[in-house]
């Protein structure tokens, strides 16, 4: 009973502390608080991605300052699956433009292109490489961007997500809300640039 007395008075004691403390303060300590917490790598990447939870999580990490790369990997095999999986994960395919950025100059853009048209992936490449070029300004994928145009010439727009269909609602508001650029390379995705472009800035520094 003291100890359940006691704990409750330390958080009482602290709330009354943390208000007397003006903002300058309050964000100190909080930066204080993040640094500690990412001072150690989020993801030690030292094998290609077994699984979708681990392409999820590599997909996430790579790149980024808090991760830490320990052996190399196959980048373009993991792009790859990233683009087979996003046509049924969203939360994949919100990170790939993010992805795509980070690995701008660890791949070759040449080679990515040939596989992915050997995997009939040309269309999703184009797709994702024309949405990171508009969210991020960078302009490195405009030639091959360009050269993929040509596997969806006459292509019929297919919902991007396989299961879309299946939902009426999710249907329509896909039909409504693909922006032009996504129906020339074939896809219906019914998600703006504008929700990219505001992931990509929340996440592309960390």
């Amino acid at each position: 009973m003291k100890s359940k007395v006691m704990t409750s008075l330390g958080r009482r004691g602290g709330v009354a502390r943390a208000q007397k403390l003006d903002d300058a303060r309050r964000k100190e300590i909080a930066s204080t608080a993040a640094r500690k917490r990412w001072q150690g790598p989020a993801l030690v990447i030292d094998a290609d991605p077994r699984d979708s939870g681990e392409l999820l999580n590599f997909v996430a990490n790579y790149g980024a300052k808090v991760s830490k790369k320990t052996a190399s990997c196959d980048l373009i095999g993991a792009t790859m699956r990233a683009l087979r999986v996003s046509r049924e994960d969203p939360f994949l395919s919100r990170m790939l433009p993010v992805f795509l950025w980070r690995v701008r100059n660890e791949i070759s853009v040449d080679d990515l292109v040939t596989r992915s048209r050997a995997a009939r992936l040309g269309p999703v490449l184009g797709y994702f490489l024309e949405l990171t070029a508009r969210v991020s300004g960078f302009g490195g994928f405009a030639e091959a961007i360009s050269g993929l145009r040509r596997d969806a010439v006459g292509v019929r727009p297919t919902y991007f997500y396989k299961r879309t269909g299946e939902s009426p609602f999710e249907a329509m508001a896909a039909d409504e809300w693909t922006p032009s650029f996504a129906k020339r390379w074939g896809l219906l995705t019914g998600t703006s640039v504008e929700s990219f472009a505001s992931y990509f800035k929340k996440v592309r520094d960390l």
